[in-house]
């Protein structure tokens, strides 16, 4: 999935950096069990990247917010059953 959005900037290098600066936070919480920030992105990704001063994504395609929203359900899944582990 991550290639999928990467194309959709390849010819963006500003949007193509800060996707990737977003996957990073992503996977920064998800790692650390960050919840709030998983939500913070899944409920608002562009007020989340506007926050960190990064350029802006355009999120109104259904598809890709679907797809983030699908993403963030399946973090806070694994999180979840880490935390219970």
């Amino acid at each position: 999935m991550k290639l999928l959005y990467l194309n959709s900037f390849a010819n963006k290098p500003k949007k193509q950096e800060t996707y990737q600066k977003l996957t990073q936070a992503i996977n920064h919480a998800k790692s650390n069990g960050d919840l709030d920030t998983l939500r913070q992105i899944a409920n608002d990704p562009h007020g989340y990247i506007l926050r960190q001063g990064w350029t802006s994504l355009d999120f109104r395609d259904e598809e890709q917010v679907s797809r983030l929203r699908k993403l963030w359900e399946s973090l806070e899944m694994e999180i979840l059953s880490v935390l219970e582990a």
